[in-house]
């Protein structure tokens, strides 16, 4: 498989790319520097607070936003946001609709009734619009202080997220773009759920697994050693090409003013600089090219290797595009 990845010119281009974008994020801290005495090295410097966006310099490589926020610092520690945002996103949902879905498939009867209709009820609401609707709601519920599990659950979140210490109190900053991944996880997982629960209901009575049950094999070592390794794969390219996506809603989450604050070294929140500037795009055009170019190359490095791990794992699928 690695083979096949690396001689393929499209997966080669992918790879290449998040290479790219891995050095970039691992080398932040030498190739843009954070200010002396920054207490958040995520929080873009200013150069004055002129309203009017500046164009690019010696001083200012890529120019400069609305508020004389560097372009170039956020596009640098931006994508070590994109990363984060995107694989902590990619895990929870392949955990939580992994786990639903299999569970369904393997018992069926009540239990898989029960799972299934939830899961079609989330699936029921637009996802961009519910994840919305969520992320303003727990910004509230948050802001009042009357979080109860919800805090908890951030507090949990903030530690696998930020390596945040769950006996501290959750910084503000943290807790906004903690709101936006979750909103965007608890509607993000019923594809990876009933894609294993196809796959495991087509598995489930062949011959190797009815010879694990006769020799008296668990019902947990069935599913979780004979069953859901060999059913895993199409969850694992949808994945695959999930990241880039979950990284462009978040992006857009944080356009809007609900993914992560203001000045902090997002994409999506640096584009959001520029909606004063739309008529005037053909004098400013750097405020939208750069960021956007960042996002269009990010989500594109992980959809050409997705597609070649497409072709690769399920055969069945090659030469298909949205086939899962």
């Amino acid at each position: 498989m690695i083979k096949k990845l690396l001689t393929n010119p499209t997966s080669l281009a992918g790879i290449l790319l998040l290479l790219a974008f891995i050095f970039i994020a691992a080398a932040a801290p030498w190739i843009a520097p954070p200010p002396e005495n920054a207490r958040d090295p995520y929080m873009i410097p200013r150069d004055g607070f002129s309203s009017t966006p500046a164009s690019p310099s010696e001083i200012h490589p890529l120019g400069t936003t609305e508020g004389q926020y560097d372009i170039y610092y956020g596009i640098v520690w931006g994508t070590r946001t994109a990363f984060r945002v995107g694989v902590v996103i990619t895990i929870f949902t392949l955990v939580i609709g992994l786990s639903i879905g299999s569970f369904a498939a393997y018992y069926g009867g009540w239990i898989d009734e029960v799972l299934m209709r939830i899961t079609e009820i989330f699936q029921a609401f637009p996802f961009l619009l519910a994840a919305i609707t969520l992320s303003s709601v727990l910004q509230t519920i948050y802001g009042r202080g009357e979080a109860g599990f919800l805090m908890f659950l951030a507090k949990g979140l903030a530690l696998i997220t930020f390596g945040h210490d769950p006996s501290q109190t959750l910084d503000p900053i943290q807790l906004q773009i903690l709101t936006g991944i979750l909103a965007i996880i608890s509607f993000g997982w019923m594809t990876n759920a009933r894609v294993i629960r196809g796959n495991i209901m087509a598995i489930r009575d062949l011959e190797y697994a009815l010879a694990a049950r006769t020799i008296g094999a668990g019902n947990m070592r069935i599913l979780f050693r004979h069953l859901l390794p060999n059913a895993v794969f199409p969850v694992i390219v949808i994945a695959s090409m999930n990241i880039g996506a979950y990284v462009l809603n978040f992006a857009a989450l944080s356009f809007l003013g609900l993914g992560a604050q203001r000045g902090y070294a997002d994409w999506g929140q640096m584009i959001n600089f520029a909606r004063n500037w739309i008529p005037s795009l053909a004098e400013h055009w750097h405020i939208v090219a750069f960021p956007g170019m960042a996002i269009v190359l990010f989500v594109l490095a992980w959809n050409l290797v997705g597609d070649v791990l497409r072709d690769t794992l399920d055969p069945r699928l090659r030469g298909t595009r949205g086939g899962i």
